[in-house]
């Protein structure tokens, strides 16, 4: 691959949500309220971006979320095609939208979206004189007034712009090695680095493609070699390459980049002593697990239909039965397709259940030796439940989990040092919603151990916990606690992210769950005992 061209840019927000509710308070969704605004600006120092605001408002239960508003004509051939076109239900077409800086005030006006394939360039308020010229280190005011709505303000510092070193980069770089990238220093702030692929990807095994939050002050980041499976080789051409740094004013990175981490609460509790499973749960494992318990009668196998975007499929489950606890659910299934996203993408072949059962002899086998240390995936909770009580041992309780996540150092990332890369956890990235075609789960212990010896708590599978999920079970103070209560939605923890799943999840505080009935290519498990 060749670098031909290297983009600095930078985007900065104003992000103003006002809400009808006083602190603390709840608001019952039956009763009418008065309908607020909701207004998001973005300002771009990149010349090649335009800076723009949305307004909408809120809108009412029993409103429709989109209206219809025109019919788009297009002729393809000699035929001729009609397209609906819709909006959002709460848009507001006619704010006064205006921009300030130094004196100055830029009025942005509403551009319609007047084809059904303009997508998020239109219904949006632009300079259409086309004089706003945002510069760096420079505050800029918005004000936003609606008729019938109280008036929105918002500012913000435009940060620095940064400047890749041309000459400090490699212009050819090999996904086999690990490669620097070098800008300017600044005195602060926070970057979004990535890489992208100019060509179709399908002549590699290993994704080039990556995106990363960096540090401007650092001045460098090494983009680490990929861990994959074996290639074929690189292809015979160089590949256009492009590397592109934007920064970040403080309101787009708490909002798109840290997200949803201010939201956790902090509780003070204490655990008994416990030992846990130093790596997940293998392939391996869940075969001599199924094997014994087929010979005590805890499980049969059936062929059931199941479904997903991709397509509807006959495959074989593994059942609870006789004894076992769940008699009757599903506790594993022993997938032949590598699954696929909820976009309708179709997964690597890796992700399948390596797990398959021989009916002439009644033995449940790998299929593939060389996967017997990787994690075992398509288990739900109830087959992740199964193989505890078989054992006499338990799956963590969330509290167990997290405090084995931290290190005893009190960690972000449950890594070697905190910190996180693809060189110390396998994950999809730090930008949420990438589809990888080439991601799949790797052999548990593939990366370094964090301070406890434990491998694999970032990444990889995401692993079941014992507990019920809910938002507010956790007091001070208290000792061991599991939610045994299964609430409302009736959903389990897990823990960890995975392969397929963006940076924020792996956090140590990060929360999530599931139905116990769920379990697909990145749900796995790891066990404790007292």
């Amino acid at each position: 691959m060749t670098f031909k061209k290297h983009i600095q840019s930078i985007f900065v927000a104003f992000i103003i949500f006002f809400n009808g509710c006083a602190e603390g308070e709840w608001e019952l969704l039956e009763v009418d309220y008065e309908p607020v605004l909701n207004v998001f600006g973005l300002i771009s120092l990149d010349p090649e971006v335009d800076s723009f605001v949305r307004v909408y408002r809120t809108t009412t239960l029993s409103e429709e979320s989109e209206i219809f508003v025109g019919v788009d004509t297009f002729v393809f051939g000699e035929e001729v095609y009609l397209d609906s076109i819709y909006e959002p239900a709460g848009l507001i077409k006619n704010a006064q939208v205006s921009i300030k800086a130094n004196g100055i005030s830029i009025p942005f006006n509403f551009v319609p979206k007047q084809y059904s394939w303009e997508w998020n360039q239109k219904n949006i308020y632009l300079d259409t004189l086309g004089t706003f010229t945002p510069k760096p280190g420079t505050t800029y005011l918005l004000n936003v007034t609606v008729p019938g709505y109280d008036s929105v303000k918002g500012e913000l510092l435009t940060p620095e712009i940064p400047v890749l070193i041309d000459s400090l980069i490699q212009d050819t770089i090999s996904i086999k090695r690990s490669y620097n990238i070098v800008w300017q220093q600044l005195n602060g702030g926070k970057g979004y680095l990535s890489g992208r692929s100019r060509s179709w990807k399908g002549a590699f095994e290993c994704d080039p493609d990556f995106d990363r939050v960096v540090d401007l002050q650092k001045g460098t980041y090494t983009v680490p070699l990929r861990i994959c499976e074996q290639r074929q080789g690189e292809p015979a051409e160089p590949k256009l390459f492009t590397i592109r740094l934007m920064t970040m004013d403080e309101n787009y990175y708490e909002y798109f980049i840290k997200g949803e981490e201010d939201k956790y609460s902090k509780v003070s509790i204490t655990l008994t002593a416990f030992k846990i499973s130093e790596k997940e749960i293998t392939n391996q494992d869940y075969i001599n697990f199924l094997n014994g318990a087929y010979s005590h009668g805890w499980i049969t196998v059936s062929a059931k239909q199941v479904s997903d975007p991709c397509g509807t499929y006959t495959e074989k489950m593994v059942i609870g039965g006789g004894n076992a606890p769940n008699a009757g659910e599903i506790f594993l299934q022993l997938g032949e397709t590598g699954g696929c996203t909820s976009g309708g993408e179709a997964e690597h072949i890796n992700n399948k259940s390596w797990i398959s059962f021989n009916a002439s002899s009644n033995i449940f086998e790998l299929i593939d030796l060389t996967k017997a240390d990787w994690p075992v995936n398509w288990v739900k909770w109830y087959g992740a439940y199964a193989f505890v009580k078989y054992y006499n041992v338990s799956l963590p309780t969330e509290a167990q989990w997290e405090y084995a996540a931290k290190g005893g150092q009190q960690l972000a990332y449950p890594t070697n040092d905190g910190t996180l890369d693809l060189t110390k956890a396998n994950y999809n990235g730090d930008k949420p919603g990438i589809y990888n075609p080439n991601g799949h789960a790797l052999a548990v212990g593939s990366y370094p151990e964090n301070p406890y010896g434990l491998y694999d708590m970032a990444g990889n599978v995401w692993e079941w916990c014992q507990d019920y999920y809910s938002e507010s079970f956790y007091t001070n103070g208290t000792t061991d606690p599991v939610n045994a209560s299964a609430g409302t939605n009736n959903k389990r923890v897990r823990r960890g992210g995975s392969w397929n799943y963006h940076a924020s999840t792996l956090l140590t505080y990060a929360r999530a769950s599931d139905f116990e009935h769920r379990g697909n290519n990145h749900f796995g498990f790891r066990i404790v005992k007292q």
